[in-house]
């Protein structure tokens, strides 16, 4: 419903329910959203009941969901494939098999992609725009891996100056895409599209929760090879891809201190990205090793010209030392213990 509400402007309601679609019956939330993405931008002819009086409403400018199958990336006529991106992508869980950089370098692979794991019901990717941008499509391709090649995908978006986290309840949301019931070639398409002149709204970033595509495996996620986002004046307000990327990594005194400020300094030409995370460490075994953060994924996915490194303060806590072996641990955080001891042995000594 949220979908159809931003579709059709004030023309819906909350408690509307909704009944057809150009004619076509829709019971569930499920053909619902496949019946809003075969509409395209033709007009809509909603048969609903509001307030237990039947009605119908015709809705000629819409955002829509448009699609499209081809067999190379090159293939692609509606929704081409632009060039690769400096924006930072991260995930939440986890993704499998390919890095997230995979996902904004402007190339389709016939492959699993970032994947999340089977039987993972909530799931998503996060995109920073760098700044607030009046998005007019966000785009989304998949291999044909199996049933991998369908998108079931919800957007949102945020205008937050700093990263919102993944709560839904502090986005906005704009749009569904379900794609399930469209067959096609290798690589599939998708794109939620502004009505002509207008834009899906103002947003720095981008969020697109997934879902599984199929029940196989206990629920298969989709392929995804490539995450665009286009907006309005797009050739004079999207970063120049000379524009040179510090990539600022580091804990607490990174995470609150001088990126903001860095940035401010530099100006347009350079972007700075906050990689720091409060308590990170650089040993494992610790209580924030740094290679195991996301925000280790935003740095490699950020395409640095300079990365700043500020780690150390916190794996000097003698917490994380004793009298053996001062660099390898391993073991969960409260129970670490030095690779090659047990942990019984480990105890031991911390208690005597």
């Amino acid at each position: 419903m949220s979908f159809l509400l931003r579709l059709s402007g004030d023309r819906l309601l909350e408690g509307d329910l909704v009944q057809q679609i150009n004619g076509k019956p829709v019971r569930t939330e499920e053909a619902l959203l496949q019946a809003c993405t075969s509409v395209g931008n033709a007009t809509i002819t909603l048969k609903l009941v509001r307030n237990q009086t039947a009605s119908e409403k015709v809705i000629a400018q819409h955002a829509w969901v448009d699609t499209e199958t081809a067999a190379t990336a090159e293939g692609f006529e509606k929704i081409s494939l632009a060039r690769s991106t400096n924006n930072p992508l991260t995930s939440s869980p986890k993704t499998n098999n390919d890095s997230l950089h995979s996902l904004v370098n402007g190339k389709l692979s016939q492959s699993y992609g970032p994947v999340f794991a089977n039987g993972v019901e909530t799931a998503a990717y996060k995109m920073d725009l760098g700044r607030k941008q009046p998005v007019t499509a966000i785009n989304s391709w998949t291999h044909a891996m199996g049933r991998r090649g369908a998108q079931r995908v919800t957007l949102y978006g945020s205008n937050s100056e700093t990263d919102p986290g993944w709560d839904l309840a502090a986005w906005t949301p704009i749009g569904s895409i379900d794609t399930r019931a469209i067959k096609g070639d290798r690589f599939r398409a998708a794109s939620l599209r502004a009505a002509n002149g207008e834009v899906l709204g103002e947003f720095q970033w981008i969020l697109w929760q997934v879902a599984p595509v199929s029940v196989a495996g206990g629920g298969e996620h989709s392929a995804f090879q490539e995450l665009q986002v286009e907006w309005a004046n797009e050739a004079s307000t999207r970063p120049a891809q000379t524009q040179q990327i510090i990539a600022c990594v580091g804990d607490s005194n990174t995470q609150r201190g001088y990126p903001k400020i860095l940035q401010q300094k530099l100006g347009a030409e350079w972007k700075a990205v906050n990689c720091g995370i409060s308590a990170a460490t650089i040993l494992d075994g610790t209580l924030r090793p740094f290679h195991k953060m996301e925000q280790y994924k935003t740095a490699l996915g950020s395409k640095a010209n300079v990365i700043i490194m500020m780690l150390g303060t916190n794996d000097a806590n003698p917490r994380w030392w004793d009298g053996e072996r001062k660099t390898e641990f391993d073991g969960p955080p409260g129970r670490e213990r030095p690779i090659g001891r047990s942990q019984d042995d480990s105890q031991s000594n911390a208690a005597g």
